[in-house]
């Protein structure tokens, strides 16, 4: 009798234990990722595309990685630093990520690179990072690109292989896009080229033609745009006649695919470099973006954004498989993370493993027309592109 009772004493302590657990919200070996991205305001196209990507390769791995079902919690930050600072919080001591995902703008990344680094918890950006924050670091990774190996890309390509000694350098005016501007221009006259000018588009707005009439040819237009801002350049600049002049070699989001439905005719002839096209023929990017097509059938385009959801499960798939699943451990998932190497959608996937951004290979397009659509035209490639760590500041005097 005395058994019994014992018996049913700890079958109830242990059904009290469950329920405590279960009260918490948390499964005991469930994944929880954080992503923090704008929703709801005018980078909302680009969050929503990462999230597609990210729910494809969740759906296509039955929403588990290791045997572990996997909970996303997805906030709102607007690309706003408050409320960037204030969600990052939420999702880790809230929420209890066991990685973060995002934000997408430098100055958030910027403003919880402290806190995160304090935390020890895996983190990705929804895009790409500074070479500076990642390597000072060690769970932070920047899985598209750094700041600074982006930069690195144009204006080498430009003076050495279209033999380019003249370029203007055109930048949307905010941080980054003259942190990638600064970049072009000094470079390009390390080299020995001539930057004949620097122009910086605003933001908000909605006519750059004064800013762009009376530029002065030259051999090059070495360019960062981002967003739908893209779209108002490319066509803007077409009709003010620039391209016959001057022809454009974009970055990333200046021809981005996302938008090239809206960039139109316009976009035709001009070339970009990048580390992601849904042209780029090898097989694990022709398989992704053939699901992806087939899970979103309503969707005219797509950029890389969508690719680097996808891509972030990858390496999580990867680093868990190293690490027998040992998430619950930050410092041991941070190590799995940095050891990945796999094929992707990019071409083979790995880390540098003192600056945690991606050896790329570059690859250089033109845009062509056909059949009606603006599809991109591979012309050369860029291999194992490292990443760049930045120059020490200078000292104040």
């Amino acid at each position: 009798m005395k058994k019994k009772i014992l018996l049913i004493s700890v079958g109830l302590l242990l059904a009290l234990f469950s329920m405590s657990w279960v009260g918490t919200g948390f499964a005991q070996s469930e994944i929880r990722i954080g992503v923090v991205g704008d929703y709801t305001g005018s980078q909302a196209p680009i969050a929503l595309a990462h999230k597609r990507g990210l729910v494809l390769r969740l759906d296509q791995i039955g929403n588990k990685i290791g045997g572990h079902p996997v909970k996303v919690f997805y906030e709102d930050c607007k690309e706003e630093v408050a409320p960037t600072v204030e969600k990052v919080r939420k999702l880790i001591e809230g929420d209890r990520v066991h990685i973060l995902l995002g934000p997408l703008y430098g100055s958030g990344i910027a403003a919880v690179a402290d806190y995160m680094k304090g935390k020890g918890i895996p983190w990705l950006p929804m895009a790409a990072s500074g070479e500076q924050f990642t390597s000072a670091n060690p769970a932070h990774f920047a899985h598209n690109w750094g700041w600074y190996q982006l930069g690195g890309t144009l204006s080498p390509f430009a003076y050495n292989k279209m033999g380019a000694r003249t370029a203007v350098v055109i930048v949307n005016d905010y941080a980054f896009g003259h942190l990638q501007g600064g970049i072009y221009k000094e470079t390009f006259e390390k080299l020995g080229g001539k930057v004949l000018k620097y122009i910086a588009l605003p933001l908000p707005e909605p006519d750059y033609r004064p800013y762009l009439m009376g530029m002065p040819a030259a051999d090059v237009s070495l360019v960062f745009t981002t967003g739908f801002l893209s779209v108002r350049f490319v066509k803007q600049y077409v009709e003010l006649g620039l391209q016959k002049k001057t022809p454009v070699l974009g970055a990333v989001s200046t021809l981005d695919p996302l938008y090239r439905a809206e960039m139109g005719k316009e976009s035709v002839g001009m070339r970009y470099i990048t580390h992601w096209d849904p042209d780029l023929d090898i097989p694990e990017n022709v398989a992704f973006v053939r699901d992806l097509r087939a899970k979103y059938p309503e969707i005219k385009s797509m950029g890389y954004y969508d690719m680097s959801g996808f891509l972030s499960i990858r390496i999580m798939e990867e680093a868990l498989k190293a690490n027998v699943g040992d998430f619950e451990n930050p410092s041991r998932f941070v190590k799995a993370i940095s050891g990945v190497d796999f094929p992707s959608p990019l071409g083979r996937f790995r880390f540098d493993p003192q600056i945690r951004c991606p050896i790329l290979t570059f690859y250089v397009f033109d845009i062509v027309e056909k059949d009606g659509k603006f599809p991109s035209k591979l012309v050369d490639k860029m291999p194992d592109f490292r990443p760049i760590m930045p120059p020490p500041p200078t000292p104040k005097k």
